[in-house]
């Protein structure tokens, strides 16, 4: 159980003081492993596309 005690910040505010305290670079925090992460599975759909794609037929895409 969670409870909201006081005011929840707006995103402006947020990436107002993520920018004021660590510039551009806190904004690509984290991206790069968001990318490791990603490039497996986008991977695997491309490569079960293909063979969709060929098994049947370009034009049943």
């Amino acid at each position: 159980l969670q409870s909201n005690i006081g005011q929840s910040e707006t995103m402006t505010k947020i990436l107002k003081r993520l920018w004021l305290h660590h510039g551009l670079r806190g904004l690509y925090n984290g991206f790069s492993l968001h990318m490791l992460r990603l490039a497996p599975s986008s991977g695997i759909s491309f490569l079960t596309f293909e063979y969709a794609s060929k098994l049947l037929g370009a034009k049943a895409l």
